[in-house]
């Protein structure tokens, strides 16, 4: 039973420590993680199939030192309602985010990231990047 128990112990010591060379170091990389969560859940709203473009919102969330949103707000509009209302949403949806990095000394921080909507993919304008556009699906 106790050789049981410290094999647990030493194993969820390595856990721990892979699981910490994971999580972001800096605030560069907490943003670049933070973008990349919110970047997986990224999607168009059923309500605006029927108006293609590229559309950007940006929005302010304030995360609190174990990753959770405490909240978010627009920061930025892209015009449409159904795709501001659906970035805050994402806001909330990627929650909780990384920890905040060790060398962060405040409680929370306040971060401001792009959400992209591109809907549908631009088509290609002229024969160049058709072809191009070609060769590189061929590879």
């Amino acid at each position: 039973m106790l050789r049981f128990l410290l094999s647990a112990l030493v194993l969820g010591v390595c856990v721990t420590a892979a699981q910490a060379e994971d999580l972001p170091q800096t605030v560069a990389q907490w943003r670049q993680a933070a973008w990349t969560r919110l970047a997986q859940l990224s999607n168009i709203p059923p309500e605006v199939v029927d108006k293609p473009g590229t559309y950007q919102a940006e929005v302010t969330i304030i995360v609190r030192r174990d990753g959770s949103v405490a909240r978010s707000e627009l920061a930025q509009s892209c015009g449409k309602d159904e795709l501001d209302e659906n970035a805050l949403r994402l806001a909330h949806m990627a929650s909780p985010l990384p920890p905040l990095p060790p060398d962060m000394p405040f409680a929370t921080m306040s971060v401001t990231l792009p959400v992209v909507y591109a809907y549908p993919p631009r088509p290609p304008r002229t024969v160049r990047e058709l072809r191009r556009l070609r060769k590189d699906i061929s590879r």
